[in-house]
């Protein structure tokens, strides 16, 4: 079984959310009108995802604010 070595989403808010928690961004694709914001895939990545959707997630505001506003722009390019 093989490990993907990036994690895909077109979730915009857990995009921002993964983003300012430090995992590294590898760009973006863009499929059918939609766009995917590709990280790299890794050990805690589960973890995170699953602390912004239980509300339990901690980082700054600004920085999630800011993450959010660059991945925006991103979907308008």
């Amino acid at each position: 079984m093989s490990v993907l070595k990036e994690y895909r989403t077109r979730d915009l808010y857990l995009s921002a959310y993964l983003k300012a928690s430090g995992v590294p961004f590898m760009g973006t694709l863009k499929v059918s009108g939609n766009v995917l914001f590709i990280f790299e895939n890794r050990d805690d990545l589960r973890s995170l995802k699953d602390s912004f959707f239980n509300r339990s997630g901690k980082v700054s505001a600004l920085d999630y604010a800011d993450e959010l506003r660059a991945l925006k722009s991103l979907c308008h390019a």
